[in-house]
């Protein structure tokens, strides 16, 4: 219970901090966690249900919600298209790859 309340905590306090100032470097890094972020979490969403499209396109909404709160409700927070796209980009290729890689490296008759 203390963990999962230190957890909330953590993240209460992420989302209400002051962003930094980004450089170029580190915007690419913040793109490269969005997409990880999303493509990682269709990824679960592929393991524990059958209904991938509807998880993805879900999982879109979401993203797209996350920045319009983000824009609206957190001071000096701002909507960026570029996170979401990056987000998009995870979901898809997660949805597209993940399949394949499925089909190839793991032998679906067992």
């Amino acid at each position: 219970i203390i963990g999962s309340f230190l957890i909330l905590v953590l993240l209460i306090y992420l989302h209400f901090m002051q962003p930094p100032s980004i450089d170029i470097s580190l915007t690419l890094v913040d793109k490269l966690a969005h997409f990880l972020m999303f493509f990682f979490t269709m990824m679960w969403f592929m393991y524990i249900t059958r209904k991938w499209l509807v998880a993805a396109v879900s999982l879109l909404l979401l993203a797209l919600m996350l920045e319009w709160i983000q824009m609206n409700y957190i001071i000096n927070r701002s909507f960026d298209w570029f996170d979401w796209i990056a987000d998009g980009i995870g979901i898809v290729l997660c949805f597209l790859i993940l399949p394949v890689l499925i089909d190839k490296y793991f032998d679906s008759s067992v």
